[in-house]
């Protein structure tokens, strides 16, 4: 018998191979054990009797090509087993039954062996095609069985039980298929999780590479300006040091404040950079306290709003909220120089959305490579990476910036 790794069993046998190892070796020890006590009954009554004709000659050699059709089956053939082998064997081998039950009527309780194969190899309705004609041939004219031979009582005996008997067959096909379709959506969903870890992998990968870019922008669009602004002031204060000590005195001052204002926006950085995102914290949670964080730091009057209807939300959408409303209330600290500033967190039409209003200065968001402006490229391609959008309502010449964005649920509307 091959190993496991290249067992040939058959690939339609609709149950299991693991969980019903033991019925197929079952049925492969009962084929052969029929096929060996068929030729030992033969070679039995010709040594017996003396008949060592023709026909028993011809008995013993179609089963033993009987057999060796059999192992070839079970050996040679690894799995998966083509359908038209299976096809080609039960056509082969019941047609050797019947040629031998023609020569030697006693073994003709060998055709029984197949109709265990048929339920086990192929699907329900062939499995019973085939035993109705086995059932046919062994009552057949010349096997030495006829239906006048029995009596009604008898008749009724052997259709009870050979139904009770098709039964149990029909009901081990129907639970053998229903197991093997359970173990095939296990495998399915077993799949299915790798891929979503594997998704949601390449989603963490694909957030640090954003996180990283966003950075890079940011640095350019603050420290880098305040860097080069530093050094030409210095040279100014160079030039003017010995003709106008007052005016470089003055611009030394400048040059002060402008390296606090590059070490203050260098922590900011360096804090969201130390940022962990959410982990297991709730976002509600996480929003009231960075909402509390914010007007401490900044002395606006802050509103968080959070509606109760929002419930547990998916990681990868509660943390495009998260990051959103971190850029959002950043921007508006560096930028906006608001007063008031109101968050809003609420589910309406089939979406989550997070709102953010504040009254301070507007910017024009259709020029998105102003200053401040790459943080909200970022926060866009987060938001549609997971098929949300981000909408902007802001005008320079007015007071006030509402940011939106708005996620798809898995849940229907109200």
């Amino acid at each position: 018998m091959a190993n496991e790794a290249q067992d040939p069993r058959p690939t339609h046998l609709p149950m299991p191979w693991r969980s019903y190892r033991g019925y197929i070796y079952f049925w492969h020890a009962a084929t052969l054990v029929a096929l060996s006590l068929a030729l030992y009954v033969v070679v039995h009554t010709a040594g017996t009797n003396d008949l060592w004709t023709w026909q028993i000659f011809t008995v013993i050699g179609l089963l033993l090509l009987q057999m060796g059709l059999y192992l070839g089956l079970v050996v040679f053939f690894p799995a998966p087993v083509p359908r038209w082998v299976i096809f080609v064997y039960f056509i082969v081998s019941i047609s050797l039954w019947l040629l031998e039950t023609l020569l030697f009527p006693e073994i003709f309780w060998l055709g029984f062996i197949y109709i265990g194969q048929l339920f086990g190899m192929v699907s329900l309705l062939p499995a019973i095609i085939g035993t109705i004609f086995i059932l046919l041939a062994v009552f057949r004219p010349g096997v030495g069985f006829s239906l006048s031979d029995f009596s009604p009582g008898e008749l009724f005996g052997w259709t009870a039980g050979w139904a009770s008997i098709l039964i149990l067959l029909v009901y081990m096909n129907r639970l053998g298929r229903t197991s093997s379709e359970r173990a095939r959506l296990i495998e399915e969903l077993k799949r299915t999780q790798q891929e979503l870890e594997a998704a949601r992998a390449q989603e963490a990968e694909l957030a640090v590479l954003r996180e990283r870019e966003r950075l890079a922008r940011d640095m350019h669009d603050s420290l880098g300006h305040n860097l080069v602004a530093l050094s030409v002031q210095l040279e100014a204060v160079q030039r003017l040091y010995d003709t106008n000590p007052k005016a470089a005195s003055q611009t030394l001052d400048d040059l002060k404040i402008l390296v606090r204002n590059s070490m203050d926006e260098l922590r900011r950085t360096l804090a969201g950079l130390r940022t962990s995102g959410l982990n297991s914290q709730a976002l509600d949670e996480a929003l009231q306290k960075l909402c509390g964080d914010f007007s401490q730091r900044t002395g606006c009057e802050v509103t968080c709003q959070i509606d109760a209807a929002v419930g547990v939300l998916p990681p990868m959408v509660s943390e495009a909220l998260w990051r959103s409303a971190q850029e959002a209330l950043t921007n508006i600290e560096k930028h906006a120089g608001a007063s008031q500033v109101a968050v809003r967190l609420g589910k309406q039409g089939g979406e989550v959305f997070l709102e953010i209003k504040d009254d301070g200065v507007g910017f024009d968001p259709h020029q998105p490579t102003g200053s401040g402006h790459y943080g909200l490229i970022g926060m866009r391609e987060r938001v549609e990476g997971i098929g949300g959008r981000l909408l902007i309502r802001s005008r320079a010449a007015d007071n006030g910036t509402t940011v939106a964005v708005h996620i798809p649920t898995m849940e229907k509307p109200e």
